[in-house]
């Protein structure tokens, strides 16, 4: 190996001082404990870039857990060093879901009966962010319980649709800027943990497609994006805020990876550059500041216009009322949901 492939390996891998001040701080914990801790290594990033990814880990590993106590999730550095310690009891994270994502690693040698003690925090950091590539922000969320569907998906947040009479809410969107049509409907679920908001969008709006046709939601279309929001708690700042959990699914339901970009978009290309939307980077560049506020109400645009809101069936027309023209209440709504996520992405790094 030459001196250039030698410098160039070593910065792929784990610096030699990372692996050590590992091992030394694992030393601190009795034998018992000791399985449960993983060191994630930035000593290998860039001078200039390493406080990026040290804030990227911090959010990103959190958002990977279904537990609530966050002050645990987030990476704890380890003394002066560029090492941070996570304890996947803290987590909620399966040792073995863990090995199963590590036999991917290129960056050493990975034996299922002794586990990479410190691996690279920026190649676990991209392997949730990209759902394609890797399974990683699946298997660490739910573990045995991965959802393949929209409604599998609600169910393991807690969200039973039946249960939802009278609390609907949400609007039909149509000046969205992720759409390739522009026109969306927007509902909001409400959880034992939260709420999920979930977005269907066409590829086409013509005759039976049209959301504003359909103002009960029930339209042939073909993909959608769910978020659930999940409490997250800070004892050290005394807080509560909240996560968001992504999901994409295609029309029927059923989960997909990344949705056609004739259909959505990611302008901010999130993933590789690209402007398909895949699941979850996509989904967390987009959502910077949490919900995004949607745009024009479509049915309370064409009220303004003089067109008449009427249904044959009173509980329909109850129902369609309630929903879409509870505008302030979604926007509060909105607006709370994103003051507690916030407060997530403040306790997991400032």
């Amino acid at each position: 190996m030459n001196r250039m492939a030698a410098i160039a390996a070593l910065l792929l891998a784990v610096l030699p001082a990372d692996a050590d001040a590992a091992r030394r701080d694992l030393q601190r914990f009795p034998v018992e404990d000791r399985g449960y801790q993983r060191y994630l290594s930035t000593g290998h990033l860039p001078e200039n870039v390493r406080a990026d990814h040290v804030s990227a880990m911090k959010f990103a590993i959190p958002s990977a857990s279904r537990e609530t106590l966050l002050d645990r999730q987030v990476p704890q550095r380890v003394g002066a060093s560029n090492v941070y310690r996570i304890d996947l009891r803290d987590l909620g994270w399966d040792y073995r879901d863990l090995n199963k994502i590590l036999e991917d690693y290129e960056y050493g040698y990975n034996d299922p009966y002794r586990p990479l003690l410190t691996i690279r925090a920026d190649w676990l950091v991209y392997q949730l962010a990209d759902t394609t590539e890797s399974d990683a922000y699946y298997r660490l969320l739910y573990s045995a319980k991965i959802p393949k569907t929209r409604d599998e998906f609600l169910a393991f947040w807690g969200i039973d649709k039946k249960q939802q009479a009278g609390l609907e809410l949400g609007w039909i969107e149509s000046k969205s800027q992720v759409s390739k049509q522009g026109t969306r409907f927007i509902q909001r679920f409400v959880s034992n943990r939260g709420a999920a908001w979930v977005t269907q969008d066409v590829l086409k709006i013509e005759r039976g497609t049209d959301p504003l046709e359909f103002p009960d939601g029930v339209f042939k279309h073909d993909g959608e994006e769910s978020i659930a929001v999940t409490p997250k708690v800070s004892v050290r700042l005394r807080t509560r805020g909240a996560a968001q959990v992504y999901f994409l699914s295609s029309g029927v339901g059923k989960r997909v990876e990344e949705a056609p970009v004739d259909l959505v978009e990611d302008s901010l290309r999130s993933i590789r550059k690209q402007t398909a939307i895949i699941n979850n980077g996509s989904c967390v560049g987009c959502h910077t500041n949490g919900l995004n506020l949607p745009s024009e109400n479509g049915i309370e645009s064409l009220i303004l216009q003089g067109v008449q809101f009427y249904a044959k069936d009173k509980d329909k027309q109850d129902f369609a009322e309630r929903f879409h023209l509870g505008t302030k209440g979604l926007l509060k709504e909105i607006q709370r949901s994103n003051e507690d996520y916030s407060t997530f992405v403040e306790a997991c790094n400032g």
